[in-house]
């Protein structure tokens, strides 16, 4: 899954661009890229190149400036190359991008551009529909909604143009962003791992809103251009903890942190030697009243929904059935009011569980979401959730989330 970071203020951009992709690496990515706006030049400029962030990190040592967007990039559409990295730049719109664009061949046939593209991207494509929408001294905003209103599929951007010196724009479909400020400047991330260290309170962006990002604040509004008033969130665990600390590995640190995440996700829910999940909002009639079970997750997840299974159907003698998140709209699943529906996802943003979530419900499940990250996207698409509580988890191979699931 790639990464998004940007940040505009008042201090060097580069350094916490590089900072942000590294705390991103965990995510997989075989290209890296910024994109940072020169105050001397009056222009944006990229430095981008196929593999790790170190390479990046040396090949962008002479860029200036306050205000920038990074990426790391894990393939999708084109190859593994310098030209396929992001940021991508159309004219005066630099962009980076999480996601995929469905339509993009047809945009690209509807502007003519085929011959202008300087990669294989979905991506750049995207940064030209808003270019053939913005023209210098007009609207951002407008260009961005009238280019999104086009786009079909899920995405995460964060834009910047070459006559706004200062201003970063995002917007999303499904693909996390997340925002937070403090006194050296306002933040952008794909995830709070990457920028949580500048501040404890943060907010998700809600979907086809967009975020004006200038270093005095941002402001978030609707396509009708109406203020929106975002939910703060808070950080609840220590984003010093995210290091390796005096492990050499991070799966090493993780599994030797199961006991105490373990104990601080159940301490909390137990009153009287009985399960209590009031400090969810959980009401124990959505446990009372299913007569059946779906646990809908994908990889890891779903192995612990199938732990889930023996345990429900040996203790409570309730049917459960456990179902690959991608598989599970094409399987003709039964459901009722009588169903209860438990989603389980580390990072609460996985699309495949996200859209089974979203199809129980209109099948009139109840949903319960098991996740990790407070104000992801199936988190807020649940009825309830229960949070995990278990830390940022940087090794690939799931140890401690898997366990507090």
């Amino acid at each position: 899954m790639c990464g998004i970071i940007g940040y505009t203020g008042h201090t060097d951009a580069r350094g916490k661009l590089i900072k942000g992709l590294k705390t991103l690496e965990y995510r997989g990515y075989d290209s890296a890229g910024i994109a940072v706006f020169n105050d001397t030049l009056n222009e944006v400029i990229v430095a981008k190149c196929e593999g790790r962030v170190e390479r990046l990190d040396e090949k962008s040592k002479d860029i200036k400036g306050n205000t920038g967007i990074g990426h790391t990039r894990w393939a999708t559409h084109g190859g593994v190359s310098d030209s396929n990295s992001h940021p991508h730049k159309f004219g005066n719109v630099t962009l980076v991008h999480n996601g995929i664009i469905e339509n993009y061949a047809s945009i690209k046939n509807q502007l003519g551009i085929a011959g202008k593209l300087k990669s294989q991207t979905d991506s750049e494509v995207v940064a030209a529909l808003i270019d053939n929408y913005y023209h210098i001294g007009s609207d951002p905003s407008e260009a961005i909604i009238k280019a999104v209103r086009e786009i079909k599929g899920t995405f995460a951007l964060g834009i910047m143009f070459d006559d706004i010196p200062d201003m970063i724009y995002a917007v999303r479909n499904v693909s996390p962003i997340v925002c937070c400020v403090n006194d050296d400047g306002a933040y952008i991330a794909s995830d709070i791992t990457a920028i949580g260290e500048y501040s404890k309170e943060y907010f998700v962006l809600p979907e086809l809103t967009i975020a004006e990002i200038s270093k005095n604040g941002i402001e978030v509004r609707d396509f009708q251009d109406n203020k929106v008033d975002v939910k703060m969130l808070e950080l609840d665990w220590d984003i010093n903890n995210s290091g390796k600390k005096h492990y050499p590995f991070y799966m090493e640190k993780e599994i030797s942190e199961q006991p105490e995440v373990i104990e601080k996700t159940i301490r909390l829910r137990i009153k009287n030697g009985l399960p209590d999940f009031s400090v969810d909002g959980v009401d124990d009639s959505i446990f009372t009243e299913c007569e059946n079970i779906t646990v809908i997750a994908c990889g890891t997840a779903m192995h612990a929904g199938l732990i889930g299974k023996h345990l429900i159907e040996k203790t409570c003698a309730i049917p459960v059935n456990v179902y690959m998140a991608s598989e599970y709209m094409y399987c003709d699943p039964i459901v009722s009011d009588k169903t209860l529906v438990i989603c389980v996802s580390q990072s609460g943003e996985t699309i495949d569980t996200l859209e089974a979530l979203k199809y129980a419900k209109s099948k009139g499940a109840k949903t319960l979401s098991i996740v990790n990250v407070k104000g992801s996207s199936i988190a807020m698409t649940s009825d309830n959730v229960i949070y995990t509580n278990a830390g940022p988890e940087i090794a690939v191979a799931s140890t401690k989330a898997y366990t507090t699931q």
